[in-house]
């Protein structure tokens, strides 16, 4: 079973936002297409995270929806101060959505099921309901 991390997405309310954000830092890692995220510490068990292919969850407006694979950590210190890269494929998976609400720095997402994949997510073609809307209608069974 995959060991993955579940972050919230400071500050952003909608998937375009994630992407913006990330766009900028795109850069070759291990010969692959690599984006970063950011966090104040590098976790305990990261190679465990890079050795079972887990990925980083992201919460966006109380609901996980979307990840992101996690291709490896980098320590950085700069002036004195030091924090670490989550550094993960640029391409974001559209997740069901799932309740949860936001969280301090990240938690180690795993012992309960992750929420299945919908497929990748294309900017520009947002052509989803809203996700209080779809959960609304999966419940109503019309989704």
């Amino acid at each position: 079973m995959a060991v993955n991390l579940l972050k919230t997405a400071a500050g952003l309310k909608e998937l375009p936002e994630l992407v913006e954000r990330q766009a900028p830092h795109i850069f070759k890692y291990e010969g692959k297409k690599a984006t970063w995220a950011y966090t104040r510490y590098v976790p305990k068990r990261a190679e465990e995270i890079l050795q079972s292919g887990g990925s980083i969850y992201w919460i966006l407006k109380n609901r996980i929806q979307v990840r992101q694979k996690i291709l490896g950590f980098e320590q950085v210190v700069e002036n004195d101060d030091s924090w670490c890269k989550i550094i993960v494929e640029p391409q974001l998976w559209r997740t069901l959505s799932v309740q949860k609400r936001a969280i301090q720095g990240w938690r180690y997402f795993e012992g309960k099921p992750v929420p299945k994949d919908r497929g990748l997510y294309l900017s520009g073609q947002d052509d989803e309901p809203p996700a209080e809307m779809a959960e609304e209608l999966r419940k109503a069974g019309l989704l």
